[in-house]
């Protein structure tokens, strides 16, 4: 009875030791195939357990996908990260290494864009633009000539979006810490109001909502029924 429990747990060992070895495999081969939308190779990870069981189906619940992005369209996208809802790969392919297309049902991807990165792609007609987290607001401060006076202007700005563009518009204005008057609002109106093309996300991925953070704008998005290549 003894030998006979070893035995079991020396199988359940190997068993455990060869899932794990195949999940590593699968991940490398799964991230070579993700790279064509990020400057780098992403990380992987397969979700579920017994690993096996998914990979003789072909079929896998959940992979993360976790990674930096490049420029997008003049806009640089960083921290991108995504969930990979019933994707399918056969477990031939994954472990030779001829995974050429990714099929997935569903992917739910977030994303951020510094305020740094925000301010250059927004900049071109705002010089010295510079932005900064103010609650559920951003700041924007610009010097600014207004009715022929030069000012360091600031505004509060509501982030949304519309489509696939995110609009930063001003709420309110303050020129050295203090509120302005009325004249000087109205000569200010729309032009701290900004506006970025985000139109080529990671993995063909649409914007559905925007939300200002401590280091910048955080993006999500999804897509169905999506198929992943190089």
């Amino acid at each position: 009875m003894r030998r006979l429990l070893v035995v079991l747990l020396v199988l359940v060992a190997l068993l455990v030791g060869a899932d794990r070895i195949a999940e590593q495999v699968a991940e490398g081969r799964i991230a070579e195939q993700l790279t064509a939308d990020l400057s780098s190779t992403p990380t992987v990870e397969i979700g579920g357990f017994p690993f096996l069981t998914q990979a003789l189906a072909g079929r896998y619940q959940r992979i993360t996908v976790s990674g930096d992005t490049a420029s997008r369209q003049g806009v640089r996208v960083t921290d991108f990260s995504a969930d990979l809802e019933g994707v399918r790969v056969p477990l031939s392919d994954a472990l030779g290494g001829r995974v050429s297309q990714v099929p997935v049902d569903r992917l739910r991807g977030r994303a951020l864009i510094t305020y740094a990165d925000f301010a250059a792609a927004a900049a071109a007609g705002v010089p010295g633009l510079q932005l900064a987290p103010a609650g559920d607001q951003v700041r924007a401060t610009a010097p600014l000539s207004v009715l022929g006076q030069d000012l360091t202007v600031s505004a509060l700005s509501d982030a949304t979006l519309e489509g696939n563009q995110i609009l930063l518009t001003a709420q309110s204005f303050q020129v050295g810490g203090s509120p302005v008057s009325g004249l000087i609002s109205g000569a200010l109106s729309g032009r701290l109001d900004l506006r970025v093309d985000v139109d080529a996300l990671p993995y063909d991925l649409q914007l559905t909502d925007v939300q200002t953070g401590e280091r910048g704008i955080e993006l999500s998005g999804t897509a169905r029924d999506a198929v992943l290549s190089r």
